[in-house]
């Protein structure tokens, strides 16, 4: 397949710097009763998530937004002149976004245990939220005339409102048609256990159902113009990308291309439903 070259939105780890000169005290409070644990035999329902508090960048080119009601994530992704939001926010675990995993497996704290078809996601601190759709806590924020800096306390997504012992900073920068992201993680647990590595999500990307597309490069010639693969089946699959990059686009060949310095694992691609798909 010959490399395609139009492809409108790349996100991409970077290097900025920006200072946060106030605070957001916190999302809307959630006021859902108290369910420390799911009761034996069925889960409390999930339920809605907060109004949308969103901070813009845009150029003649590309529209993107965050979203303090989740976390800081990016939400919003449009080219100039559209109104078609590329992103999916079906629920808090998807957006574009960052999601780490360790153990143990499964994991409780604080007499929380997780929602069972999650257990073994382990200690999985998700910068918007939590699986019952309780959004993660911005601590701070700033915008500027092409930056956004945010800092969150992400929850643990398989347990009810966990906060989880670690911090996430992301800076953002809007440069053409590239967002370059930054993204700092602290993490401050208790349980120093050396736990077996894990795939990371640094970042997650969930896009709309017509982002159908996946195309990256696979082979054992990286780096040296070597034919591209796409793949449009609907099914969980990873693939192994050896130039650390994906593109996710519509029938007409737009959409988004995530690259990251550090990530060559691309391979979580859920297309099961015509509204939504991801990786």
């Amino acid at each position: 397949m010959i490399r395609p070259f139009l492809l409108v939105i790349c996100v991409l780890v970077s290097c900025l710097a920006v200072t946060c000169v106030r605070d957001y005290p916190s999302t809307d409070p959630y006021k859902a009763p108290v369910v420390p644990n799911p009761p034996s035999g069925g889960l409390p329902g999930q339920t809605q998530t907060s109004a949308q508090k969103r901070l813009y960048l845009e150029n003649d080119k590309i529209r993107m937004g965050i979203d303090l009601n989740a976390g800081g994530a990016i939400t919003y992704l449009t080219e100039a002149g559209s109104s078609v939001n590329m992103v999916n926010s079906r629920d808090l675990g998807r957006q574009i976004q960052t999601s780490i995993y360790a153990g143990p497996y499964p994991y409780s704290v604080n007499g929380k245990d997780p929602v069972y078809q999650w257990r073994y996601l382990g200690w999985n601190p998700v910068q918007t939220g939590d699986y019952y759709n309780h959004p993660a806590q911005v601590v701070s924020y700033q915008q500027g005339q092409n930056t956004l800096y945010v800092k969150t306390i992400p929850l643990i997504w398989p347990l009810f409102n966990e906060p989880a012992d670690c911090t996430f900073e992301h800076w953002i920068e809007l440069k053409d048609n590239t967002i370059h992201v930054r993204c700092k993680i602290v993490v401050n647990r208790a349980d120093t256990t050396q736990y077996e590595s894990r795939t990371q999500e640094v970042p997650c990307v969930y896009l709309n159902g017509p982002y159908y597309r996946m195309i990256t490069y696979t082979g054992l010639k990286p780096f040296t113009n070597d034919a591209v693969s796409e793949y449009t089946n609907q099914e969980v699959t990873n693939r192994y990308g050896s130039e650390n990059w994906i593109a996710l686009l519509n029938a007409e060949g737009r959409g988004l291309v995530s690259i990251s310095r550090m990530k060559y694992d691309l391979g979580r691609l859920v297309l099961g439903l015509a509204e939504w798909g991801g990786v």
